[in-house]
């Protein structure tokens, strides 16, 4: 297998049209995969503020009410927290 490889970098890549074509290929690539992974972390950010203006209400709200609306909003601040515990998690992940 090692002796395949290393002929077919002897007789191929060493003609510069093929050579220019593999770099063209491979920077190609190289920039879709740096495009998707900002888009996934742009999608995480945007979901991060979300979670932020989301738990902001929640707390104006804890202050506003009286607290025999204590467990619907323990229950909804439980999840905002889940999602910005995996949204950190994706990021750290991204990173």
């Amino acid at each position: 297998m090692e002796t395949r490889v290393l002929n077919a970098l002897r007789t191929k890549l060493v003609d510069p049209e093929l050579f220019a074509h593999f770099c063209a290929v491979f920077t190609q690539e190289m920039n879709r995969l740096r495009i998707e992974g900002r888009a996934g972390i742009a999608g995480a950010e945007t979901e991060m503020a979300k979670i932020e203006r989301e738990l902001t209400k929640l707390l104006t709200a804890i202050k506003a009410a009286d607290m025999s609306i204590g467990p619907l909003i323990a229950g909804l601040s439980q999840a905002c927290f889940a999602r910005a515990g995996v949204m950190v998690l994706f990021e750290v992940m991204a990173s």
